[in-house]
């Protein structure tokens, strides 16, 4: 009495939060065992595809938000579509700088009760090709910029 190789579908859950290379084991759903024995383990391996714009930490989820200065400068609310589906509003505040980092709390992966944190990372967009308008507008800022440098120091230790 030998094998027979058999194709056939196993519908099965993926846990909630499983990483990367992560395995798990469907008992029983392996093949035939020797002279009719009991069936083998199916071991599972995730192999998680790099998302367009998230990038994954653990539980914790990574994004990059695209920003103009005048967002920066008096805030702006804006909306976001989660992996979930789910429809959040990311607060910009008036005064976040580039490079700054937003987190919202508890909007990352799941993983055995626990939920990690969500984090927005502040890109600012710069025009390359600005129009007359928009230069103008520039100039006209830069001439109030130039009161404000007047009272802070151009240079000092990095942050």
């Amino acid at each position: 009495t030998g094998r027979v190789r058999e194709d056939r579908e196993i519908a099965f859950r993926i846990p909630k939060g499983i990483r990367d290379r992560e395995y798990f084991i469907l008992t029983g759903e392996g093949h035939a065992g020797p002279r009719g024995g009991e069936r083998g383990n199916l071991i599972v391996t995730i192999s998680e595809k790099p998302h367009e714009i998230f990038v994954r930490d653990k539980e914790d989820l990574h994004v990059g938000i695209n920003v103009t200065y005048s967002e920066l400068v008096l805030g702006k609310e804006i909306e976001f579509v989660h992996l979930d589906g789910r429809k959040l509003k990311v607060k910009i505040s008036p005064g976040t700088a580039p490079g700054e980092t937003i987190r919202l709390k508890g909007y990352g992966m799941e993983r055995n009760g626990y939920r990690g944190d969500l984090f927005f990372h502040i890109k600012l967009v710069i025009p390359t090709k600005p129009s007359k308008e928009y230069r103008e507008l520039v100039q006209e800022m830069q001439k109030e910029e130039e009161e404000v440098m007047e009272r802070v120091p151009r240079f000092g230790k990095p942050s």
